[in-house]
């Protein structure tokens, strides 16, 4: 377990400034290889750690890598573990967990891009599709309104991401079982705008 969180770290050190770079220039295919081979690193510590990266490209650019939770309390505090060993970057902060976002979700995909060119979200709409007994968890369906034409594959990555970020990780993981895309608003399904997904899981719990 050392010596894989030592190795996760001493690859983290060799590619931090390349990941910063090719986010900077959107030479995003890069961008995405390199955060593949650290997420590898990952994975080995863990099976079911997964890290993202978030961006703020102002005047001094910073960049944070985010190990959710996923809920878990035993897979929290060995991150607590993995993080504690962290080395001290001038450009890269590391966190813990993710907080549901206060925000819109067109302010959100606005501020981040999920995909791998520059891409405009219109709005994001939602059905609930199932609720599964044994765990009282959706299987949603999602409908989204791009300004780009992708497939599921990249649709389906993009989405992962962006509800992890929307709902943070514990609303995610334990109230998110699946979920699917389509490619028509359905008049048939009643879709709602995604910022109703929160009230919707609210309103579960209560019942």
């Amino acid at each position: 377990m050392e010596t894989k969180i030592t190795d996760f770290w001493n690859h983290f050190l060799a590619i931090q400034t390349d990941l910063i770079e090719t986010q900077c220039k959107e030479n995003l295919k890069l961008h995405s290889e390199l955060f593949d081979t650290l997420n590898t690193k990952a994975v080995k510590i863990h099976p079911k750690i997964r890290i993202f990266a978030l961006y703020i490209m102002r005047e001094n650019i910073r960049a944070k890598l985010v190990f959710p939770s996923h809920g878990n309390n035993q897979l929290k505090a060995l991150i607590f573990k993995i993080v504690n060993r962290a080395p001290y970057s001038d450009f890269w902060e590391f966190q813990i967990g993710v907080s549901p976002y206060n925000g819109s979700i067109i302010q959100l995909c606005s501020t981040i891009n999920f995909f791998d060119l520059p891409t405009t979200v219109f709005q994001i709409y939602f059905a609930v599709q199932k609720i599964y007994k044994s765990s009282n968890k959706f299987h949603l369906i999602i409908y989204m309104e791009l300004d780009r034409r992708y497939s599921k594959f990249d649709l389906q990555a993009a989405m992962d991401g962006i509800l992890m970020l929307f709902l943070g990780d514990v609303l995610y993981f334990n109230h998110i079982s699946r979920f699917k895309i389509v490619r028509r608003k359905y008049s048939a399904i009643r879709f709602l705008p995604l910022e109703e997904l929160k009230n919707l899981i609210q309103y579960k719990n209560l019942n």
